[in-house]
């Protein structure tokens, strides 16, 4: 959705893999906030959340 110079995009990511060792696979919801700043976008904010399996 974009309105004006601000931008939010929200999505449902599926990622499996491993960081440092530690298993961090499973499914995340995301959304992304982006600001039109000299006629590029640029991301400002981004918040993930792991969707637990029983939600």
């Amino acid at each position: 959705m974009v309105v004006g110079d601000i931008g939010v995009v929200a999505s449902v990511v599926n990622r499996e893999g491993t960081v440092a060792g530690q298993h961090t696979s499973g499914e995340f919801a995301s959304v992304d906030t982006w600001l039109r700043r000299n006629d590029r976008w640029q991301i400002v904010n981004r918040v993930v959340l792991a969707i637990e399996p029983d939600q």
